[in-house]
């Protein structure tokens, strides 16, 4: 079988051979496949449907933790949009030995991380067409969160995390 295959077994095992699309991993590997259609457009347009998925996710819900901007308040994303990992360093995604997200490892991440990674969410579609990284601000006020980049980004915990829609903590209220 080819790696593709055989990545995507270990995925389903992973997910406890069911498909949960609110799993972080299945998340991630979504966001993989996405991030090559937009190399092969040229960064030139987004994957019909991409954003409009997740519309649905970011009305207030109670049940989950929203993120707003500091500056003015304005809710940016909830806790279902954002993608955990493990701390680590290098490119370790397709490293199955460390994939599985005990609750350990998830306050081993929160803990060390001073960013959130994210899905890429409808406010951010302006911004994410035409380049392979950029900044992202406050649909809002203007002001600088984060950014982007199709290609992945570090984060201070130094795991690779690919793409990246990465905000700062520092910019970010949790309520």
């Amino acid at each position: 079988p080819n790696p593709g295959f055989l990545f995507q077994l270990h995925l389903f095992e992973a997910l406890g051979k069911k498909v949960d699309k609110s799993n972080s991993l299945y998340k991630q590997y979504n966001l993989q496949i996405i991030a090559k259609q937009v190399e092969e457009t040229g960064y030139r347009e987004l994957p019909e449907g991409m954003l409009k998925d997740r519309a649905e996710d970011q009305k207030m819900d109670l049940n989950q933790k929203n993120y707003k901007c500091r500056k003015c308040r304005h809710k940016l994303f909830n806790s279902e949009n954002c993608l955990e990992h493990i701390p680590g360093s290098g490119e370790d995604f397709l490293s199955w030995n460390d994939k599985l997200l005990t609750e350990e490892n998830k306050t081993l991440s929160t803990s060390k991380c001073t960013s959130y990674f994210i899905e890429p969410l409808p406010w951010m579609a302006s911004l994410l067409v035409g380049t392979v990284e950029g900044k992202l601000c406050c649909p809002k006020c203007s002001g600088r969160i984060g950014s982007f980049n199709w290609a992945g980004e570090q984060c201070s915990c130094g795991r690779w995390v690919t793409p990246a829609f990465q905000l700062h903590k520092s910019r970010i209220d949790e309520s």
